[in-house]
């Protein structure tokens, strides 16, 4: 930005002109330019986790999950961070609870409706989300966690999350058990390909497959049984399932104006001492 004043110099009138003359005058015209420079904004953010960490998670596990932001720039900043947590199943999101930081609680605390029922409905979390231990972090209402006053140039944020926790009581589904159960011809005899194999609904003790057991036996054949364990797709819960965990980090300049006009007016309450060091 360039500004421009012109400061002009009237010089004194000569005293004394001959006849037939003109006036002459004395002009000077001095320029002067005056610097302005625009600050640098910027901004990035830090993750500190290992994804493989999370491959396999089991339930009671925690793993780190640290996320801080960084002012690369020259002027101070407001920072704010939301998070957003995904369950799917065969990549079809939706398919469990889609949580957000909007209402706050669940964050903090694991809350299931049933630990054993294999139904995800209902349920807030399953994950705890372990907090920093430190006061730099205001929750507001609107799901968003404000960094408290100014970001300074060339510092980082405290971190907001340092780690996540599965559940140890992580409602992993309800399993099925079937018996199903068949007779060959002869004492040794084994079944194979085109053998038919009979369900048992009521499991071992079924009286049609006792009754069957009993009849080859006297027959002299043998009586062959098989017991098979699988999870219930109705009533899966959390098993073979994927999390994320979204963390959102935003940054705005520390102007009551930049403030509403980006984050909104409700805002404003939440970012303590921002214009103390305004």
């Amino acid at each position: 930005m360039k500004m421009n004043k012109k400061v002009t110099a009237l010089g004194g009138l000569v005293a004394l002109a001959a006849v037939g003359g003109t006036w002459a005058y004395f002009n000077q015209t001095a320029e002067i330019t005056n610097p302005f420079d625009t600050g640098k904004y910027g901004g990035s953010v830090i993750e500190h986790f290992n994804p493989s960490d999370g491959g396999d998670w089991q339930p009671g596990a925690t793993v780190d999950k640290e996320v801080i932001a960084q002012n690369t720039g020259d002027q101070p900043l407001l920072v704010r961070v939301k998070m957003a947590e995904t369950w799917s199943r065969n990549e079809m999101a939706g398919t469990l609870p889609n949580i957000t930081s909007a209402d706050g609680e669940a964050f903090l605390v694991v809350d299931q409706v049933d630990a054993e029922d294999g139904d995800t409905v209902g349920d807030q979390t399953v994950v705890r989300k372990n907090f920093a231990n430190n006061n730099m972090w205001t929750q507001g209402g609107d799901g968003y966690w404000y960094y408290n006053g100014q970001l300074a140039p060339g510092t980082s944020t405290e971190a907001l999350l340092e780690s996540v926790t599965l559940a140890e009581n992580v409602d992993l589904g309800k399993y099925t058990t079937t018996y199903q159960y068949c007779t060959t011809e002869g004492k040794d005899s084994l079944p194979d390909g085109d053998t038919e194999w009979t369900v048992a609904p009521g499991g071992e003790k079924d009286s049609d497959m006792l009754a069957a057991a009993e009849a080859a036996k006297k027959a002299g054949d043998s009586f062959h049984v098989k017991k098979e364990v699988a999870l219930d797709e109705n009533a899966a819960g959390y098993a073979d399932a994927e999390y994320e965990l979204t963390i959102t980090v935003e940054m705005v300049q520390p102007t009551e104006d930049a403030v509403i006009a980006e984050w909104g007016e409700d805002s404003l309450q939440y970012l303590v001492a921002w214009a103390e060091a305004e």
